[in-house]
């Protein structure tokens, strides 16, 4: 059992373990899956084409599904149980086909969009930043059933599901702070409160949630205002007609008449009490108020009938595209003026606009009658000759002038001249640059060298070989590098030939064989022999060709040539030296003809028997140099060009050729044949030209006849004439058209009338006129009189005639005082007198006492203290006086105060003005006036004692003040002259000259520039020099026989010397026969003049000298190269073994630096830029430079060498190069001043200048005034002043119906008021009321303020945005100043007014806030971006606060109460927090310790 249970209680155990491993295994393998899927991932393809064997639903769409590694670039396939823990997606799912026939049939469905909201991408709310949204779907047409989007996403884009929208924000009503409390009301009591109000900025906006307008009005009653009385006025009614006599007081006039009103008494509140509380009220403020006046009988305006309706203007299209509308018009005069209360006159002119049937063009319109302004532009005349302006920088740049006219289109596209003011555009340019023909100099380049002597003809050739003629020629061209120009010197003959021996066309080819002996029997290995040659033809090309070419030029030669084979005992010679060079090529004049030299020397003697050795003079061979260059030279020369023939006879111009003459010369002038001169650079002999047109003579139509010289005649006046004229456009030119002689025409006006004139005629004024229920019959009244309109003639004429002639009708009544019976009667005043002693004296008038027979006179009466009869008064003058009006004007150059920018003078400052004389303007150039003495300008005017102000010629002044003035001339840069130039920097061949120049003034005031100069102060100029060469080199002649070494031997080893000596030679070579001291050949190395050397011995190898090394071929960088040397055999040995040959060739390997010498042309730098061969210091001229032969070490050595290594350098040597010239700033002539800018008062004419060129290099700057101001004054200002309605008046302290009246009077500018007869009559302005009848406000009544003005147009910033968010709104408002009481009409609802507008820019409202006081307190209030004060346009949530006062207080160390009421540490000081994010310390950055609090103190810490 115990064993039993023991085995039992093991498999347990075991059956657990193995559990435990199995669970541990899973989890493992868990992982392990966790990690796969971590790293492995399901990814899906694309879903293919929905497949589908009809239309519509049931179809299937497929996509790929694949394991990959994660990540987004990884595709490579995995195996899927990689991916086994993860959710395979689906590869296919059901789809709908979609065909054509589909499109129709579905739609995309969208839902209304939603109300606009703040897009949650924003926090402000603004209009520009709301958002809606809608529903968009996919649906049946018919049923309305949903589908998936991707079907209609097949036939149309799926729309927009959301979109911007203009967002209306909250506006609330913002109101201006309270004006000031009215002081006024309570004075008079008619309003019983003080008031203060305040306006409207911005309107609420109720369909936006914005907060309604706070009141506009605050009252507090007027504590003297509770028991008052006033008087109510009621109106005054119908004026009645008054009976003929007036109870004796004589004839009434019959528009006077007389009027009622009824006057009530009222208390404080607007209730009617009795009479007697206001007579006792106002009993010390003034006397009874009447109930009825005299009054002027009502005349209503009467107007003619309309005239016809005529045209104003047509309907056309403006040059710029827009449509100008056309009017018809008619109009009516007065006939009868309104009086009293009678009606106005009504509008007296009247349009109506014109419907046109096309669109016409409106310059097409003719005159200006019809109200079109005619179409004007600016005509331009032909340019003139180009000139160079005097005293011009440079002659290249000159100036063309022409004219431009305004003209005005009429009749069928013709043109007639109008005043200048007529062209609204600015004049056009009238000066130009162009290009002068200056004296300019001819620059040529230096000669190329010459060219081969050959001859292209080898006919020609042949012919001159056979007559023993010169049969080649050589040539040598310089180029033009600047033309001259004007009086330059002309170019000299740019080619140059010589005739000489060219290389023959064709030249026999020789090869020469062995030497074989002639009699080999009897001297088997040496002797005379015979060679050999075989023979052929060839050209210069090496081309072989048939022998006859060959015999024509010289004979055939033998087939057979002599030759020697040397004996071992014979002596041997080395062979001929070349020819040595001649000294010239050509040797005409020469009294010794020049001879070469060759040489040979001695190389073995001659053994017993042998052929002996020839003598030293046998040695060396003379000869004459052969004259192979002709030494005459022949140029050809062209004659000047020939008048342009046309190429067709039957026209008149056109394209035509120019031929010439061009000759072959000698340099003595005499002409030669042509052949002595190359065909190859003859000039050409024809050229194109052209023949131009005629242009005839062109000038504008006539202008319009003038004005005539008077509007009317009258006797004993020169009969007025009137003038027009006409303008030269085009000067003829080639023969054309001449100008018309007539261009101005006279003639007598000859539609002048007598000059008549219209004046009012007065009546006398009527008797003084009282109401007729007036008692007693005394107090004021009025008078009338009769007006009518006449002519000079007397003739009777509508009042309209006079009104626009003459001005206002004159006053037609007029008040007047009756004196009561208890007071003096007087006469009215008589017309004032004439000015006593002139203008500077008084006047007078008078009037007298009526003496009433049926009672007494007072004697108070008599006195002039209470009742004066005389009154005198100061005459004001009509005599003009001068008066000199406005600022002086800027400094303007006149002609006879200028000087003419050309030439600028050198002008010292400390002259005196006298001392500049005037200097006259050049005006042929349009070169303006820049600098100089000229003129300042006052205006000068006339004024009277009333302040009327006329031009100057009414007091014979000149129309301006003047003093003079200066303006400060530029000063140019001054150079010293150029020195000499300096020595050429070689003495042989190639070098450089210099010169220099310094600056002696420098500029000022805009003055030209100095050149570039170097750090010396100096500007230099360069210029290539050749300098003859005389060279000197040692001369090495051939060396001398071989002296053995053993005396009396003649072989063997020994020495051999030869002459050296310094000669002078040439690039040829050595040319002198004589030697020069050797002092001249010190520097260079001096060859050895003896060398060991060795005579062979008799029998021995015989060799000539080593040839020079071959050259190594440029560059030396193949390391394989080599180069050799060869010698050939004179004598063979005898056959003696020991007796063997040298070799005959050498080679070595081509070594930079050492036997491979490596040349290069080197370019020096160019020289400066010479023009006129250093004459000028502008225009075209040339540039040169040279080469120079350099090794690779940089050293210079011959050209020569590098002749022979690299042949003729490529680069150029000679170049056209241009200096562009200074160019001072060019300007137009000043154009004419202009019109006045104001027709009266004080104005300005401006005249302008143009820039035409402005200035290059160092040129003259522009000056800055390209306008000039001048005041003018053409009569004083006058206009009518219609000034606004008084206040309704009526006597104070009483209410109801007033009277308002205005003035309208004629104004001078100064404010004066004027004779009515100084401003133009205006019928708008005459027939203006001057009186009428208004109401103040009773007590108890409604009384509302004036409404505002329309305010500016507002916009918030965070809504404007261009050019869409524009759109503001503009406001206006009234208050209430009093409040109606009972039984009186109640005040109006509304109190403001708003209406679109667009804004121009925007507006924002901040808190603004003052300092601190003392008391901790401060004023905040809201301000607008302009700086107005308002309530309501800011945030609540944003007010500062106004009294500074933390809580707790800030005790803590380096800590204070800032704006906010809170405790924040000062700066350099971190703060430290508890958890409760309360401040608890200020700890200093550099950890010292705060040793006491900071005072509690109103004045805020500076930030640092």
């Amino acid at each position: 059992m115990t064993m039993g249970h023991g085995t039992s209680q093991s498999g347990h155990t075991h059956f657990l373990s193995s559990l435990l491993a199995r669970l541990i295994g899973m989890l493992l393998l868990l992982l392990v899956s966790n990690a796969q899927g971590a790293r492995y991932v399901w990814k899906t393809g694309l879903w293919m084409g929905c497949q589908h064997h009809s239309c519509g639903e049931g179809g299937t769409q497929y996509r790929t599904v694949f394991c990959a590694e994660a990540g987004e670039y990884n595709f490579n396939t995995q195996d899927d149980s990689k991916c086994s823990s993860q959710r395979k997606p689906v590869d296919r799912r059901e789809c709908f086909r979609v065909c054509d026939m589909h499109q129709n049939e579905l739609r995309w469905a969208a839902t209304m969009w939603s109300d606009c909201v703040l897009n949650p991408e924003f926090r402000v709310c603004s209009i520009k930043n709301g958002i809606r949204y809608r529903n968009v779907t996919c649906v049946w047409r018919q049923t309305g059933k949903i589908e998936d989007d991707r079907v209609c996403s097949e036939f149309e884009p799926k729309p927009d599901l959301q979109e911007q929208c203009d967002l209306k924000c909250p506006q609330d009503c913002i109101v201006t702070s309270f004006s000031k409390w009215s002081e006024s009301n309570c004075d008079t009591c008619l309003i019983v409160n003080k008031t203060r109000t305040r306006d409207l900025v911005v309107p609420p906006d109720p369909s936006r949630a914005g907060k309604p307008c706070p009141p506009f009005t605050e009252m507090i009653p007027c504590e003297n205002c509770s028991s008052t009385f006033t008087y109510r006025i009621g109106p005054w009614e119908e004026c009645i007609v008054l009976d003929g006599d007036l109870r004796g007081t004589g004839q009434v006039h019959p528009i006077l008449g007389y009027q009622k009103r009824k006057i009530h008494c009222i208390n404080s509140v607007g209730n009617v009490v009795s009479y007697l509380n206001c007579v006792e009220y106002f009993r010390s403020t003034f006397t009874e108020i009447t109930h009825t006046q005299t009054c002027i009988i009502p005349q209503d305006c009467i107007v003619s009938d309309w005239s016809n309706w005529s045209p104003h203007n047509d309907s056309c299209v403006l040059p710029n595209g827009t449509w100008q509308q056309g009017y018809m018009v008619k109009t009516r005069s007065v006939e009868q003026v309104q009086l009293g209360s009678g009606k106005p006159c009504p509008a007296l002119i009247h349009y109506f606009t014109i419907d046109p049937d096309n669109e016409v063009p409106c310059f097409s319109m003719i005159g200006s009658d019809d109200g079109i302004k005619p179409m004007t532009h600016w005509r331009m005349t032909g340019w003139s000759e180009c000139r160079v302006p005097d005293g011009s920088y440079s002659c290249t740049v000159g100036l063309q002038t022409r004219r431009a006219i305004c003209v005005q289109e009429y009749d069928a596209g013709k043109e007639r001249p109008v005043p200048d003011n007529h062209c609204e555009e600015r004049r056009p340019l009238t000066s130009q640059t162009c290009r002068a023909l200056c004296d300019l100099d001819c620059a040529v380049s230096k000669w190329s060298t010459w060219s081969e002597c050959k001859v292209t003809d080898c006919e020609l050739y042949m012919r001159r070989k056979r007559t023993n003629q010169g049969t080649g020629q050589r040539y040598r061209t310089r180029e033009v590098l600047a033309l001259p120009h004007g009086g330059g010197i002309i170019c000299p003959h740019i080619d140059e030939t010589q005739t000489c021996d060219p290389q023959p066309c064709y030249r026999w080819n020789i090869t020469t064989g062995q030497c074989h002996l002639l009699n080999p029997t009897i001297s088997p290995t040496c002797g005379l022999g015979i060679a050999y040659r075989t023979l052929s033809c060839i050209n210069k090309k090496g081309f072989t060709v048939d022998n006859s070419l060959c015999e024509e030029i010289s004979e055939t030669p033998d087939l057979k040539q002599d030759c020697t084979i040397p004996c071992p005992e014979d002596c041997i010679l080395s062979p001929w030296s070349p020819w040595s060079p001649c000294r010239g090529l050509c040797q005409e004049g020469k009294s010794t003809p020049a001879v070469q030299t060759r040489e040979r020397s001695i190389l073995a003697q001659s053994g017993v028997g042998g052929k002996g050795c020839p003598t030293n003079r046998e040695l060396t061979e003379v000869r004459i140099c052969p004259t192979t260059i002709e030494c005459a030279i022949y140029v050809w020369r062209a004659e000047p060009w020939g008048a342009c023939m046309l190429n067709e006879s039957r026209t008149e111009c056109g394209r035509g050729v120019q031929t010439r003459e061009v000759s072959c010369y000698n340099l003595s002038g005499q002409p030669v044949t042509d052949q002595r001169c190359t065909f190859k650079v003859r000039p050409s002999l024809t050229i194109d030209c052209q023949v131009p047109c005629p242009i005839d003579c062109e000038v504008t139509e006539f202008s319009d006849w003038s004005l005539c010289s008077a509007s009317c005649w009258e006797a004993r006046q020169t009969v007025p004439i009137q003038t027009r004229v006409r303008h030269i456009l085009q000067e003829p030119r080639f023969d054309g058209r001449a100008c018309p002689s007539k261009l101005i025409e006279v003639r007598r006006c000859n539609n002048y009338t007598l000059c008549t004139g219209f004046y009012w005629h007065l009546g006398n004024w009527s008797a003084c006129t009282l109401p007729a229920d007036k008692i007693p019959l005394c107090g004021i009244g009025l008078q009338a009189r009769d007006i009518s309109c006449r002519q000079h003639n007397g003739s009777l004429k509508a009042l309209d005639e006079c009104i626009r002639r003459l001005g206002p009708l004159p006053d037609v009544t007029k008040t007047c005082y009756k004196s009561c019976d208890e007071e003096c009667s007087l006469t009215q005043w008589s017309e004032w007198s004439l000015c006593i002693s002139g203008c500077d004296g008084s006047r007078f008038r008078t009037r007298e006492v009526i003496v009433d027979e049926m009672r007494p006179t007072s004697s108070v009466c008599q006195d002039p203290r209470f009742y004066p009869v005389y009154w005198l008064e100061k005459c004001l003058c009509e005599t003009h006086q001068p008066i000199a009006i406005g600022n002086w004007s800027e400094c303007i150059l006149e002609p006879e105060y200028s000087r003419s920018s050309s030439p600028f003078q050198e002008y010292n400052k400390e002259e005196s003005l006298e001392a500049l004389p005037p200097t006259q303007v050049s005006r042929g150039y349009g070169v303006a006036s820049i600098c100089g003495q000229g003129l300042s300008y006052q205006v000068l005017a006339c004024q009277n004692d009333k302040g009327e102000v006329e031009a100057a010629n009414q007091c014979s002044l000149r129309p301006h003040k003047e003093h003079r003035c200066l303006i400060t001339c530029p000063v140019d840069c001054v150079m010293s002259d150029w020195s000499a130039w300096t020595d050429c920097s070689t003495s042989c061949g190639t070098g450089v000259q210099m010169r220099y120049r310094h600056v002696k003034q420098n500029p000022a005031e805009g003055g030209r520039l100095c050149p570039t100069i170097d750090s010396g102060g100096k500007e230099t100029q360069t210029r290539i020099c050749t300098m003859e060469c005389v060279m000197f080199g040692w001369r090495t002649y051939r060396w001398d026989l071989c002296l053995p070494a053993t005396y009396g031997s003649v072989c063997g080893n020994g020495t051999q010397s030869r002459r050296v000596r310094c000669e002078e030679h040439s690039d040829i070579g050595f040319t002198g026969d004589e030697p020069v001291d050797e002092f001249m050949c010190i520097d260079q190395y001096r060859p050895p003049i003896r060398r060991p050397c060795y005579s062979p011995c008799v029998g021995e190898c015989v060799v000539t000298e080593w040839s020079e090394w071959s050259m190594c071929k440029q560059p030396c960088v193949d390391p394989n190269q080599v180069q050799h040397r060869i010698r050939s055999v004179l004598r063979r040995p005898n056959g003696n073994p020991i007796y063997t040959c040298p070799l005959l060739r050498e080679e070595r390997f081509c070594i930079r630096g050492e036997n491979c010498l490596e040349y290069s042309w080197v370019m020096t730098e160019w020289t400066t830029c010479l023009i006129n061969n250093g004459s000028d210091t502008c225009g075209v001229g040339h540039r040169e430079r040279y080469p120079i032969c350099e090794d690779h070490n940089g050293r210079v050595v011959q050209n020569s060498v590098c002749f022979k290594a690299l042949g003729q350098w490529e680069e150029q040597t000679v170049m056209t190069c241009e200096i562009a010239c200074d160019l001072d700033c060019l300007l137009t002539s000043w154009s004419p001043w202009n019109d006045c800018s104001a027709t009266c008062d004080l104005g300005e004419q401006v005249r302008t200048r143009d820039i035409v060129e402005k200035p290059r290099g160092n040129g003259r700057k522009c000056p800055p005034e390209l306008e000039q101001h001048k005041p003018c004054f053409l009569r004083g200002c006058y206009q009518w002043f219609v000034s606004d309605w008084s206040e309704c008046t009526n006597h104070k302290g009483v209410c109801g119906y007033g009277v308002q009246t205005r003035n309208i009077t004629c104004m001078s500018s100064s404010g004066l008021q004027v004779n009515d007869s100084n401003c133009d009559p205006d019928l708008d302005v005459i027939i203006l009321s001057n009186e009428r009848r208004c109401r103040i406000p009773c007590p108890g009544e409604c009384v509302m303020s004036d409404w505002t003005e329309w305010n500016a147009c507002f916009i918030h910033c965070k809504d404007f945005e261009r050019p869409r968010y524009t759109r503001g709104v503009q406001s206006r408002s009234q208050a209430v100043l009093a409040y109606a009481q009972e039984n009186n009409p109640p005040c109006p609802d509304q109190l403001w007014e708003s209406r679109p507008c667009e804004a121009s820019h925007c507006f924002t409202f901040d808190w603004q806030t003052s300092e601190w006081n003392a008391q901790q307190t401060r004023h905040v209030w809201c301000e607008r971006s302009d700086g107005l004060a308002v309530t309501g346009g800011c945030s609540e949530h944003s007010l500062p606060e106004t009294r500074l006062s933390c809580q707790p207080a800030c005790n803590i160390p380096g800590s204070y109460c800032n704006d906010t009421n809170t405790c924040v540490c000062k700066p350099r000081h971190k703060p430290g927090y508890n958890r409760l994010h309360v401040l608890v310390e200020c700890i200093r950055m550099d950890n010292t310790t705060i040793a006491s609090p900071v005072p509690n103190s109103v004045t805020l810490p500076t930030l640092d």
